[in-house]
């Protein structure tokens, strides 16, 4: 029963045949995710070196065979076709890279779109059904696939893709199509992203769960600027540096889920944080200790 970590020389060749053609789920799974950190980390090693990053095909064309596959279970294949996150990625390196790391997975996410764009435009639009949204309608899953498609195609930054995103943000009946949406549209460098941060403001103010969400989107976004926008949003009439969830949805999501953002090579990241648990600890030492973690 007690957990261990078993490295198996898999070649290359084997990672890409299992993503490919595995019937076992978890099976599949695991070998895409261990072909995605080995391509990853490649990349990773090639930025550092200076070296021009290559998308291999190989992979493009195992992720293209799981996408088009016809899995049933669409939760399942909207985590099979997930990159591995940034923060699992620093786990598998001696000396962690944040900004490498980011910038190769930020390459690999804009290939596959780039290769697959008809592709996952075509499963997008299989799992859109046109009935309106019901909590137990079943389709959590297909919901799942459908935005992280578009994050994928999000990744490009076409002009026709991001009225896409921006048609859903305003079209969509539930929160996780908005959210589908806006997420994506607060890390494009668009004029539709501020437009759609004002909207989803304007339109939720009113429930403090979900402007914390609001929050969260901003200081999770990968654009250069996150950190002054986060700074500028330190002033808003509805930040409360002493209130628990709006400190954590903007200090902590910073701190914790924008590793490129937070780990930034001049220590602007790490100097924001300090200067607002200097703050915090005479206000609530529970919820600083929480933070420095």
């Amino acid at each position: 029963s007690a957990p261990i970590v078993l490295d198996y020389p898999y070649r290359y060749n084997d990672l890409v045949l299992l993503m490919s053609h595995e019937q076992d789920p978890f099976c599949r799974w695991e070998a895409g995710q261990r072909l995605a950190v080995n391509l990853l980390l490649g990349l990773v090693a090639d930025l550092k070196a200076g070296r021009k990053p290559l998308l291999d095909a190989g992979y493009v064309a195992a992720f293209r065979s799981v996408l088009v596959s016809g899995e049933q279970d669409r939760a399942y294949l909207a985590e099979a076709l997930t990159l591995p996150s940034e923060a699992y990625l620093a786990e598998q390196m001696e000396v962690v890279d944040p900004d490498a790391i980011h910038h190769a997975r930020q390459f690999v996410r804009r290939g596959l779109a780039e290769h697959l764009r008809p592709d996952l435009l075509q499963v997008r639009e299989a799992c859109r059904g046109s009935a309106p949204y019901a909590v137990d309608d079943g389709r959590a899953g297909d919901r799942r696939l459908a935005n992280l498609c578009l994050a994928y195609l999000m990744a490009v930054e076409s002009p026709d893709i991001i009225n896409l995103c921006l048609r859903q943000f305003r079209e969509a009946d539930n929160m996780t199509d908005v959210m589908g949406a806006l997420v994506p549209l607060a890390s494009c460098d668009c004029p539709e992203r501020g437009a759609a941060l004002d909207e989803f403001y304007r339109k939720w103010r009113g429930d403090r769960q979900v402007v914390d969400k609001w929050f969260s989107v901003q200081a999770s976004a990968t654009l250069p600027g996150t950190l002054s926008e986060v700074i500028r949003l330190m002033d808003h009439p509805d930040f409360e540096l002493a209130n628990p969830n709006r400190c954590r949805s903007l200090v902590g999501v910073f701190s914790q889920a924008n590793p490129a953002g937070f780990h930034a090579p001049d220590g602007s990241g790490y100097r924001f944080l300090g200067d607002q648990l200097l703050r915090l600890i005479p206000l609530n030492p529970q919820v600083a200790a929480r933070l420095l973690t």
